[in-house]
Order: C-alpha cells, then structure tokens, then sequence
C-alpha cells in the first residue's frame, strides 16, 4: 500500500477548535518552539495549542472527517 501525501483537495481542520485548517505554516510571530508547524488556521494563525509531554505546542490539522471524533467543536 502506497501512501500519498496530502493533497490540496483535502480539507483539514484544528481538531481543538474544528475551525477549517490549510496545509501551510503559520505566519504570526510565535514563541521559539523549535520547528515550525507545517498547518496552520486559515487566517495563517497557529492552530490551537495542545498540552504534550514537553508542554503546549500547536495541534496537527485532521482530516475533516476526523474533527468529529476528535474533540473539537464547531
């Protein structure tokens, strides 16, 4: 099985927020978090900062078929 990367048609979304999400890097000024995120919300701000074991960090997009079961709210 041969995976693909995403593809533009794909919609994404903040699994926090549900808000729609693009498959490109946020452009706000953002603390030093070592990598930049690769998604972003679609006015380019970061998506929704996650609690992880080394502290908040932005969430990764999902699918939207995905935001139904993951948390978020619309």
């Amino acid at each position: 099985m041969t995976l693909h990367p995403r593809s533009n048609a794909l919609k994404l979304v903040c699994p926090e927020c549900g808000e729609p999400a693009r498959d490109r890097p946020p452009t706000d000024l953002m603390p030093d978090i070592g990598a930049r995120p690769a998604e972003s919300h679609t006015d380019a701000s970061p998506l929704c900062p996650v609690t992880g074991p080394h502290g908040s960090a932005p969430a990764t997009a999902v699918p939207a078929a995905s935001a139904d079961t993951a948390g978020g709210t619309r």
